[in-house]
């Protein structure tokens, strides 16, 4: 039988959920997110082979355990996740090339990252005052980092509407709002940038507070001594 490990980490406004499933014997799991949205890997652009909104299907094999890593904007609970559906595996399940495993394999016709300018996204008119899904236009390289913090969660917000679109209707209408699906891409592009930066900050942050621990101002000394 299948088990599931995890370890969760609130960085900001975001949440990266580490999973591990262990079994012995080699078996397909069903794995179901209770922190919605969830944002999978991408590969290309696209969610990683395996996920379908919060659910992630696969095997796991009784050599090594199954690996899985999200984030979402949800605040930690135990568990994150829960195993919904264990059975044998089978090599022979195999299922039809979908279009997303298509853009996994040859990639998107768009720009490389780097290729992409710096731009804000457009505003947004709200009445006074706006509401959480409205997006900042504060820089992400402002000197500000209260600032910067905002735009990420205003970011956030946006990208929040985007998931929560439940029809064609809804989901043309928020990206209009964003102003199409060039702003869309350019939000995708800003949020890996996020990720990345907040990594560095979460590792800058322990370097600094371990050194603060260490730290002590020889005042008594100095006083003498001045």
């Amino acid at each position: 039988m299948a088990s599931l490990d995890w370890h969760c980490r609130r960085i900001g406004e975001v949440t990266l959920v580490e999973l591990s499933v262990e079994s012995e014997f080699d078996e397909h799991v069903r794995i179901e997110s209770r922190l919605t949205p969830v944002w999978p890997p991408r590969e290309q652009g696209v969610p990683v082979s395996g996920w379908d909104g919060p659910v992630f299907e696969g095997s796991v094999d009784s050599t090594e355990p199954l690996v899985l890593g999200y984030a979402t904007p949800a605040r930690p609970v135990d568990p994150p996740a829960e195993i919904t559906t264990t059975g044998t595996h089978s090599a022979d399940t195999a299922t039809a090339v979908s279009p997303q495993d298509v853009v996994r394999t040859l990639g998107e016709s768009t720009p490389p990252r780097d290729a992409l300018p710096q731009r804000e996204l457009p505003e947004i008119q709200f009445d006074s005052p706006q509401p959480e899904d409205s997006v900042s236009r504060t820089d992400s390289k402002s000197e500000n980092p209260m600032a910067w913090l905002d735009s990420v969660a205003s970011r956030l917000s946006a990208t929040d509407r985007l998931v929560r679109a439940t029809d064609a209707d809804e989901a043309r209408a928020a990206v209009h709002d964003l102003g199409g699906i060039r702003e869309v891409r350019w939000l995708q592009t800003e949020l890996e940038r996020d990720r990345e930066r907040l990594d560095e900050i979460e590792q800058r942050t322990a370097q600094l507070s371990e050194k603060l621990s260490r730290a002590e101002v020889p005042l008594s000394t100095l006083e003498r001594i001045v």
